[in-house]
């Protein structure tokens, strides 16, 4: 995941064997913000409308969970 810190749009490089991985944003206090599956190897994610702090972003593919911490500013 990068840039971290991010402000307008993160990019998501998954790996190609993660077929029908599905992204999960979150604030760090638990609050839901968005899903949306994830369907290129290098997938740009729009960061518009969320506010500026921490959030977790976790992806997963059915099989292996992978979660990260960014910063959006």
């Amino acid at each position: 995941m990068y840039p971290n810190p991010a402000s307008t749009n993160l990019f998501i490089s998954v790996d190609k064997l993660a077929k029908q991985a599905m992204l999960e944003i979150t604030g760090i206090n638990g609050q839901f913000f968005r899903a949306q599956p994830l369907t290129k190897p290098v997938q740009e994610i729009s960061l518009q409308g969320l506010p500026n702090g921490v959030y977790f972003i976790k992806v997963s593919n059915g099989i292996h969970i992978n979660t990260k911490k960014i910063i959006k500013q």
